[in-house]
């Protein structure tokens, strides 16, 4: 069984997936399960495998009444278990509340199954929480409406719950916008602490947040283990500002992930230095390394951050306090930190992603320079002037990466002598880092200088 298909990173990752399945029929006997969202290359995939293969079946088609009849089903059963939990009255909460909350399910399973985790949550009181979710200030909306107002009754009753405690309500709104924000938009799941970490927030603060949220994100209680969205609707709910307009819970996603990328560069520019994981020997294999080693040095909230600051930069890109500009946030980040960075990417096994990341900034800086391509010519130029630093180091880190990704990639300490070594004469990379090459280096083959 296959499910949520469409939750793949790539579609590149979804049609590989689809071809082999219908490649694996032919050879054994073999039937699979897979529910997904008719995602564009989904449906196209689904149409290069013949029909006698595979067997659609659209939910959509499935009248009303029979899914109505499913959730009172699912429903009377939750609603018993959470009964039996709290040691309720027989009966409880009675046939007409069921029927009433079936109702405002308006044929959403996540509705039911959202609804049945607020209720459970021990957190709340059950018939307080039950109560919430009844009030009839939106009795006919909807279906897509309805889910968005338990996600926010559920948002704000959280937020309203730490105030009780004497909390700023405002300050407990940032945080949430601050945490919760940037669980749903991360590239990646993290754990709490590493999600802490990367924050540069107590986690303290983090654990408090995410308590009474237990219903809408699955919040393990091994620490160990990530955070995660229940379900993708929460994410499509909170990052659409007319569905979710609400000041103290809404999320501006361009800021989001502003705020993700400063707090990804500063984590950065902390923790990245030469030889972090104390090999010593230019010679010492990646292979070599134990992983537990690599772990320690570089844990996943660094790990994360090397992988994904530049695609919070892109998408947090309209924000006006970062300017990919000489001298900037970036291109002090890459004078003072770049082979170090190319270093923990080898380390964790990431230096082809790292060419694809040094590649998306580059495009980055190209299409900031063509928006003034319609302004007149002193002003292109004075556009040009403003980062043609950044500009000729980052296309040097695109060719440093490509010539030298196959000695970076089995011994990353190979960064420091013979990438650095032979490396053109003038350039920037070489010219910017060369003290850091070690110092039995005396003479050095001189390369062409482009």
């Amino acid at each position: 069984m296959i499910d949520a298909l469409d939750e793949c990173e790539s579609d590149d990752d979804t049609r590989l997936i689809l071809r082999l399945l219908s490649e694996a029929k032919k050879a054994v006997r073999l039937r699979v399960f897979v529910t997904s969202r008719p995602e564009t290359p989904i449906r196209l995939g689904f149409n290069t495998i013949p029909e006698a293969t595979h067997q659609d079946f659209v939910l959509h088609n499935i009248s009303d009444a029979i899914i109505r009849h499913d959730i009172s089903i699912f429903l009377y059963h939750e609603l018993e278990i959470i009964r039996r939990e709290n040691r309720l009255y027989e009966g409880w909460p009675g046939p007409e509340k069921i029927e009433l909350l079936c109702h405002r399910a308006r044929a959403l399973f996540i509705y039911a199954s959202t609804a049945c985790r607020f209720i459970r949550d021990p957190s709340w009181d059950p018939d307080e929480s039950l109560a919430l979710l009844l009030t009839d200030d939106y009795i006919g909306q909807t279906a897509t409406r309805e889910l968005d107002e338990i996600y926010t009754r559920i948002l704000m009753h959280s937020i309203s719950h730490g105030d009780r405690h004497g909390e700023n309500q405002e300050k407990i709104s940032r945080e949430f916008r601050r945490i919760v924000g940037s669980i749903v938009i991360l590239f990646d799941t993290l754990p709490v602490s590493m999600l802490a970490r990367l924050l540069d927030m107590p986690k303290w603060t983090v654990d408090t947040r995410l308590r009474c949220l237990h219903s809408i994100l699955d919040v393990p209680e091994n620490q160990q283990f990530p955070v995660r969205l229940l379900h993708p609707s929460f994410r499509d709910f909170l990052l659409d500002e007319k569905r979710c307009s609400n000041l103290p819970i809404s999320v501006n996603e361009k800021m989001a992930h502003h705020e993700l990328f400063m707090s990804s560069l500063n984590l950065l520019s902390k923790h990245l230095k030469k030889d972090m994981c104390n090999l010593q020997l230019p010679g010492t294999l990646t292979s070599n390394v134990d992983n537990y080693v690599v772990q320690n040095c570089l844990p996943l909230d660094v790990q994360y951050a090397c992988r994904y600051w530049v695609y919070h930069l892109q998408r947090g890109s309209a924000i006006p306090t970062v300017k990919l500009r000489d001298n900037g946030l970036v291109h002090r980040f890459l004078l003072d930190h770049l082979l170090h960075w190319l270093e923990a990417l080898s380390l964790i096994g990431q230096i082809s992603e790292g060419v694809l990341v040094v590649r998306t900034l580059e495009t980055m800086l190209s299409v900031s320079n063509s928006i003034m391509s319609g302004c007149n010519a002193n002003a292109l130029k004075s556009k040009s002037d403003d980062n043609h630093q950044l500009v000729a180091m980052v296309y040097d880190t695109k060719r440093f990466i490509l010539n030298f990704r196959s000695i970076i990639e089995i011994a990353p300490l190979q960064i420091y002598t013979s990438a650095l070594v032979l490396s053109p004469r003038m350039s920037s990379i070489r010219r910017q880092f060369w003290d850091q090459a070690p110092g039995w280096i005396r003479r050095t083959h001189e390369v062409e200088e482009d």
